[in-house]
């Protein structure tokens, strides 16, 4: 709001400007009475029937900004509402016009909740309901989900180690001790299997690709777009 209300001040400068190099100064006072009776404005309510106030996320036009008089106000010092003033500003506005917002679960004179004792349901009773159908439990507290999710991650480290003891063994049946493969592996230790991990799965996505069989390739013979 601050930033489209510079803006209107930047406009408003520039008619004051022009209004005191005008040579009889009229300008000023008929623009004041445009303000007053072609757009109705009315800092009191804050309103104005021009375009710019009717098209303002914020309620701000040129001509209310004129007569409020000051640069703009803080935050902390005007709010909208859904009641006129649809900008409530503290120093030229009275608290009788600030609206009242309450909470919308409980308007202001609606009915209390029925109580238990209202509908007839006692302590006795809901202790047997509780015993007859017992609270429902999240996944996270359930043990069967616990398990399952513990076989899962095993299964995961299973691929993931199996993946590791292939490269490995590819690596040694394929290839000199000599050959750059080797020099990219970390020391062989336990604690090196996230990197040997890294590796490997990097070089299942390499091969993934260059095994990818082309559009136009032999194995795709009879392809309905292709002219045969």
């Amino acid at each position: 709001m601050i930033t489209d209300w510079r803006q209107i001040l930047e406009t408003i400068r520039a008619e004051d400007i022009a209004d005191a190099g005008s040579v009889d100064g009229t300008e000023a006072e008929s623009r004041l009475i445009r303000m007053q009776d072609l757009h109705s404005t009315d800092i009191d309510n804050w309103s104005c029937t021009c375009t710019s106030y009717m098209l303002s996320p914020y309620h701000i036009c040129k001509h209310l900004a004129r007569l409020y008089g000051a640069s703009y106000p803080t935050k902390r010092e005007c709010s909208r509402q859904r009641t006129m003033p649809l900008l409530f500003i503290t120093s030229i506005h009275s608290l009788a016009d600030r609206e009242v917002v309450t909470n919308p679960t409980h308007p202001a004179g609606s009915e209390q909740p029925t109580s238990l004792a209202e509908i007839g349901v006692t302590e006795e009773d809901l202790q047997l309901l509780e015993s007859t159908f017992p609270q429902q439990t999240g996944d996270e507290e359930d043990p069967r989900s616990g398990e399952a999710a513990r076989i899962q991650e095993i299964e995961k480290l299973n691929d993931q180690l199996f993946l590791i003891i292939q490269y490995n063994k590819d690596l040694i049946k394929n290839y000199h001790s000599s050959h750059r493969h080797y020099s990219e592996l970390p020391k062989a230790t336990l604690s090196q299997v996230p990197k040997f991990y890294k590796i490997a799965a990097g070089a299942q996505r390499l091969d993934r690709r260059r095994t990818q069989v082309g559009t136009f390739a032999k194995e795709r013979e009879g392809n309905i777009f292709r002219e045969t």
